[in-house]
């Protein structure tokens, strides 16, 4: 199968990073992040991108291009969004540049590979913090609270180091090309019930 993309249009994400993080803490949830010195388990119990445990218990085929839920589709499924346990984020996602939408924060940019709905491949954790990307110091100053970049041109740029490191023949993933995806949260925990009719774009 061809690596999904990532839509144009806005959409929604959920991540159980709890789930993810007990699988993990049993491999090398004690390996060290050679750019911020914290453990793989630290680094996920407050990283705040893409990669992770995605759309938890759904049954069924995954009804769209990519691993979003388009926002224009969400009502649809109101049932399962109110569904998921309190240990699942839902995350707002968005590819196009545009000032935060009303009732959402901005949390940072990450830099993916969308491989199918289940399955997205994060440069910034697993090359720029834990892989051959991690000899980039300046990037530590560049990295918010959530682990996320700042800034759109600093994403922009991570995917341009890759794509070189990859030319050069270091050990990073080939998977295509990144994308640089705006993440988003609700100001208050309790827009999780309206999610569905938040507009993002």
């Amino acid at each position: 199968m061809d690596d999904l993309r990532v839509s144009e249009e806005a959409g929604l994400l959920a991540v159980d990073r709890v789930a993810y993080r007990r699988v993990l803490r049993g491999v090398d949830g004690a390996r060290r992040s050679p750019l911020t010195g914290q453990t793989l388990d630290e680094t996920l119990s407050c990283y705040g991108g893409v990669e992770g445990e995605l759309w938890p218990g759904w049954v069924g085929d995954w009804p769209f291009e990519d691993a979003l839920l388009p926002m224009a589709h969400a009502a649809r499924y109101t049932d399962y969004l109110d569904g998921l346990g309190p240990q699942v984020e839902i995350l707002g996602v968005a590819r196009g540049e545009s000032a935060s939408p009303e009732g959402w924060s901005l949390w940072g940019y990450d830099v993916a590979v969308v491989e199918s709905p289940w399955s997205v491949f994060s440069v910034v954790l697993n090359e720029l913090l834990f892989g051959a990307l991690a000899r980039l110091g300046a990037y530590r100053e560049r990295l918010n609270e959530r682990l996320l970049l700042r800034r759109r041109e600093h994403a922009e740029e991570l995917v341009e180091r890759h794509l070189a490191a990859e030319r050069e023949g270091a050990d990073v993933e080939a998977l295509g090309r990144p994308v640089v995806l705006a993440m988003y949260e609700p100001r208050a925990a309790s827009m999780r019930a309206s999610w569905p009719r938040v507009a993002m774009a």
